[in-house]
């Protein structure tokens, strides 16, 4: 072998390693981000004396907040305290939204669990207020006047707490968008299981904490006996009985939602194998969008220590959402501005 190929063989082989040594780094940064965040955000945040827990057949543990509070949130590990304003309808919200829906209104509930409740910042920082901000001040339509995003996000809630959350809240404000916020935990939540473990856990003290503590003051020891939970839910109802019981609440989502359009939008940090969950749940459904490419907020400074989105994490995702329903025309706006200042 001459010089010539020699050096031609050697540069591949160091560009083909480097390659895929880049290529196993960010399927390790993926598992690593996901692993932290299914880690962390099963917590409840809110303090139980500000919930309540409508009687329910089938959903035991099923809790939405006190409506008309206000509550202030402050942790050893966060360096002001979060103030949640709950209107009347039991939600994270300024505003209390009208039943009947007025004329020239574009209104869109958001889905989600703490990611989109807005765990621990300001209820005026969370990502659906940051949108409705943007679309009513950053488009000017000619068919549409005013702009209501209403937040249904519940902190803690698995698919089928979210799914129950619309029936019994969203589908009465008659939306004409539904968006949904998977953080990842949805793929392997299942809250009714989980809280009968948690609880057990807290009053016989049986979790062995001393492997999950960390630091005083550390988020991780509040969730020592939500964490040990999990695992074992997940343990539980893994593989094809985990799924069957996803596709249950999936159905019957997609029963209560109709028409309505509806996007799931995914952070680009799930894993492959969750991806191909939301695929065969959205793939082929009416009016029905998936969109993969929410920001990675754990690379861009967004998040609290505990790795739910700081206010800067949520203003990421706002501003993300709005510009893919621009781009997808998913908001039917007929634009009063000139096509050079659009």
């Amino acid at each position: 072998m001459n010089s010539f190929w020699k050096t031609l063989y050697i540069g591949t082989v160091v560009i083909e390693l480097g390659v895929m040594s880049f290529y196993g780094y960010t399927v390790y940064r993926k598992k690593q981000i996901e692993k932290n965040v299914l880690g962390v955000t099963s917590v409840n945040p809110i303090k139980k004396e500000n919930l309540i827990f409508p009687p329910d057949a089938k959903l035991k543990y099923f809790y939405e907040s006190k409506p008309n509070t206000e509550e202030k949130d402050q942790r050893g590990w966060l360096p002001y305290t979060a103030t949640y304003t709950i209107n009347s309808d039991s939600l994270n919200e300024r505003f209390d939204y009208s039943i009947e829906k007025q004329q020239n209104v574009f209104r869109i509930i958001t889905l989600g669990d703490s990611f989109t409740f807005g765990h621990c910042v300001n209820t005026t920082d969370n990502w659906p207020e940051q949108l409705e901000n943007s679309l009513n001040t950053k488009l000017k339509c000619k068919n549409i006047q005013k702009f209501e995003v209403i937040n249904l996000g519940g902190a803690g809630y698995d698919i089928e707490y979210i799914v129950h959350r619309y029936k019994i809240r969203g589908m009465k404000y008659q939306p004409n968008l539904i968006l949904w916020l998977e953080s990842g935990t949805g793929f392997i939540r299942y809250y009714e299981e989980m809280n009968q473990l948690a609880e057990m856990c807290e009053a016989t003290k049986s979790a062995d904490i001393s492997q999950l503590e960390l630091n005083d003051g550390d988020p991780y020891n509040e969730y020592a006996c939500w964490n040990l939970s999990e695992s074992e839910t997940m343990k539980k109802n893994d593989g094809i009985i985990g799924m069957n019981k996803l596709n249950v609440f999936w159905d019957n989502f997609y029963r209560s939602k109709g028409n309505t359009p509806f996007v799931y939008m995914l952070f680009s940090y799930i894993e492959d194998n969750h991806i191909a969950k939301a695929k065969k749940w959205t793939d082929n459904k009416l009016n029905t969008m998936l969109y993969t490419g929410i920001p990675n907020i754990y690379e861009k400074n967004g998040t609290l220590p505990d790795w739910h989105p700081n206010a800067k994490g949520h203003k990421i995702i706002a501003n993300d959402v709005f510009q893919y329903l621009l781009k997808n025309n998913i908001i039917p706006c007929e634009s009063s501005l000139p096509e050079n200042l659009q």
